[in-house]
């Protein structure tokens, strides 16, 4: 039986790691730290793809702010650390996969157009998946497959699917317009950025990894186990004969 956020919280299976590295409150050097990581995962990627790496950097932040701007909250250092390192991790592979697949379907030819259109949205149906599982097991610093299969796959990915394949027409029209894999790329970025924000943003505030919307689960795991003293109240003492 699939357990809800507040339960698995609540069950003392959120780390000590995911309370330090998620905290929105962060400190400088913890600031400091999140945004070395995320540098060094972009450095990364740019050593496999060159500036689309970067750019898709850009595109991973601005989708985190669109998003917390839309519903009015702040983004925070560990948000921003986790979108970079998932970034760099899944951009050289989209990126690449473009690449072959332009190489192995002409736009041009019979139907070419729809073959392409097919196979780069059977990439996404691949890859797509694949990035929302890891999304949830980075950003909530756990290993449980079968929990982030349910809080946010389950609940989450179809509801999205449908912008993320509105936003996959852009490179297919790039490509069909003679543009290359790059500039294919970049405008599948672009409209990623609104698919990011407004779509994918929506995880964010339900599951709230980094505390920022004040989640119940998480509201409820930094209420202390035993219930407080009642507050002193004088007229709830006896009163004298």
């Amino acid at each position: 039986m699939a357990k809800n956020l507040e339960s698995i919280v609540n069950s003392g299976k959120r780390t000590w790691v995911a309370k330090k590295l998620n905290n929105p409150k962060r400190g400088l050097l913890g600031k400091i730290f999140d945004y070395g990581i995320g540098a060094a995962a972009t450095a990364a990627a740019y050593s496999i793809i060159g500036m689309p790496a970067v750019v898709a950097a850009g595109v991973a932040i601005a989708g985190d702010y669109v998003g917390n701007l839309w519903r009015g909250k702040k983004t925070t250092s560990a948000q921003i650390r986790d979108s970079l390192v998932l970034s760099s991790i899944f951009s050289p592979i989209v990126y690449n996969a473009l690449g072959l697949i332009n190489q192995h379907i002409d736009v041009k030819a019979h139907y070419g157009l729809l073959k392409r259109s097919l196979a780069q949205l059977g990439l996404l149906g691949t890859i797509g998946p694949i990035a929302n599982h890891a999304d949830y097991l980075l950003r909530h610093k756990t290993l449980d497959i079968t929990e982030a299969y349910e809080q946010q796959f389950k609940k989450f990915f179809f509801r999205n699917i449908g912008w993320s394949a509105l936003a996959n027409t852009v490179p297919v029209s790039l490509d069909y317009l003679g543009f290359g894999v790059d500039s294919q790329f970049y405008g599948g970025l672009g409209a990623g950025v609104i698919v990011r924000g407004l779509a994918w943003g929506r995880q964010i505030a339900a599951l709230d990894p980094y505390g920022t919307y004040n989640n119940k689960a998480y509201a409820q795991e930094a209420k202390p186990k035993n219930n407080p003293k009642p507050a002193y109240n004088p007229k709830a003492l006896p009163q004298a004969a």
